[in-house]
């Protein structure tokens, strides 16, 4: 397959995914979700079905799913807006893919075969560990999604500011703090109007020139 047929296969997806949105996005979820639930049976044949047993295959997919969907989450969300495309992929990955790897109703029955099969120590444990320690991998699941983004040289932020005339030096100062916390980076400021003087900016960082340009027109400047 050449290179003009691949570019021009992805050109046609990401205009797909623009158009269409909604049914993009369902045709992700569906295939994401087949191939996560696909993963997680073929780890569940390899775990043991007896009640006095840890089901260490749900134990895994959990704590995998719960870290996965940290990261994915929190890149999508600082990397750019939620829509076309990206709404797609993060649709397709997170309630795709991860919503079909993890499994929230096989935990909870496991736990009552082992409450019922006298089993109690097995699924206190098993309940602890699958709560805990999924809220600490959710948690470093979003510190590596932060980093990712901060790294991957295109950060989305989103602040509310005055976008008027006489606070030129409020937005001189939100311009030079912005530059202070992403280092050498091109910043590209729009802002919509949500009010009379006040604006939603939102604040696209890519790596690339420090070089200043102001194009205000009352509702949006480029910086």
């Amino acid at each position: 397959m050449s290179e003009n047929t691949l570019k021009a296969g992805a050109t046609g997806i990401r205009w797909f995914c623009k158009e269409h949105t909604s049914i993009a996005a369902m045709l992700s979820v569906f295939c994401g979700g087949t191939i996560g639930s696909l993963l997680r049976i073929t780890l569940g044949f390899l775990q043991s079905t007896s009640p006095g047993a840890w089901p260490w295959a749900t134990t895994i997919v959990n704590l995998v799913g719960a870290f996965m969907l940290g990261v994915i989450t929190e890149w999508f969300a600082l990397t750019g807006e939620d829509s076309g495309g990206r709404k797609v992929a993060r649709l397709g990955l997170g309630t795709g893919l991860i919503g079909g790897f993890t499994t929230y109703g096989t935990m909870i029955i496991e736990m009552n075969t082992r409450l019922f099969t006298h089993h109690i120590m097995l699924a206190i444990g098993y309940s602890a560990v699958s709560i805990v320690v999924g809220l600490l991998c959710a948690s470093l699941g979003i510190v590596v999604g932060t980093v990712w983004a901060h790294h991957s040289g295109n950060r989305l932020t989103k602040v509310t500011a005055f976008n008027t005339d006489s606070d030129a030096h409020a937005k001189a100062s939100f311009v030079q703090a912005t530059r202070q916390e992403h280092g050498d980076a091109e910043l590209q400021i729009t802002a919509a109007r949500g009010g009379a003087e006040r604006s939603t900016v939102q604040v696209r960082c890519a790596k690339g020139p420090q070089d200043v340009k102001d194009n205000t027109d009352g509702g949006s400047e480029e910086v």
